[in-house]
């Protein structure tokens, strides 16, 4: 898939899961914002995947990379 590429969903269930990963921007933001302020339904779409992802974020550990996966990307990138 190109980097230009743009995935839409017409799902309110997946759109729910955007919006409470952060990864909506613009329009598609606002939108959903005013849904999730007007429709029960996908308010507590919303709530159901917050609950999920923070649940998994409380498991994860903080990792800092080590100093041969830096060298790597700046390698990479020059």
């Amino acid at each position: 898939m190109a980097d230009d590429e743009v995935i839409q969903s017409d799902d309110p269930f997946l759109t729910a899961g955007e919006l409470a990963l952060g990864v909506l921007e613009g329009s598609d933001l606002a939108a959903a914002r005013r849904l999730q302020l007007s429709d029960v339904t996908f308010a507590g779409a919303v709530e159901w995947w917050e609950a999920r992802l923070g649940a998994m974020s409380e498991g994860a550990q903080s990792a800092l990379p080590s100093d041969a996966v830096w060298h790597c990307c700046t390698d990479r990138r020059n």
